[in-house]
């Protein structure tokens, strides 16, 4: 949950949730807070973001003095200033809502975990549980640790999470196929 406060009155001006996104770098906020963000336009003019099929037009804001729940509640992470998209319309209606993402870089904005001074990430689906870290949490020794995929040869400012897949096994209704032997590289994006 974010929150933007108001320090000079300690007032909460507006909260709202976010949608975890493993596969884009920057939070974005609803339409609401749009009159509590400065516009960075001039920074960071406006841009068209795509996500999953959708493709919509995002303008750029700061937002001063951002609260991010933590599971305590008690002590908040402060952030003094958070750049946000605030996505059109259609943009949150095809998608169903407001994002954070996770990918930690973006070569044209700076992104939630850059901006908050975290790198690592570890997101516990069962428990529906996020857990941030400034270094590294995977032990380079253990075997079930998967090597990242760089995607930097195939584009300009591809960051997303991949794993280089040996095998893979596609399960349906009714049957399940193993497939071992692969006639190409099959990378598996983690989004």
């Amino acid at each position: 949950k974010f929150t933007v406060n108001d320090k000079s009155t300690d007032t909460r001006l507006f909260s709202f949730s976010a949608i975890v996104d493993s596969g884009s770098p920057f939070v974005t906020a609803p339409d609401e807070i749009q009159r509590y963000a400065k516009d960075e336009s001039k920074r960071y003019p406006e841009t068209e973001e795509q996500y999953g099929e959708t493709i919509g037009r995002m303008q750029w804001g700061t937002l001063a003095n951002v609260e991010i729940s933590t599971n305590d509640f008690t002590h908040p992470l402060e952030i003094a200033e958070l750049l946000v998209g605030l996505p059109g319309t259609n943009v949150v209606q095809d998608t169903g809502g407001i994002f954070v993402g996770l990918i930690l870089r973006d070569e044209a904005r700076p992104t939630f975990l850059e901006q908050i001074g975290y790198q690592c990430f570890v997101l516990d689906y069962f428990q529906m549980l996020l857990t941030l870290s400034k270094t590294s949490i995977i032990d380079p020794h253990d075997p079930e640790a998967l090597e990242l995929f760089d995607f930097s040869p195939y584009g300009h400012n591809v960051n997303h999470y991949g794993i280089l897949c040996h095998s893979f096994q596609l399960i349906t209704q009714s049957q399940s196929i193993k497939v071992s032997s692969l006639d190409r590289p099959v990378v598996a994006v983690i989004d």
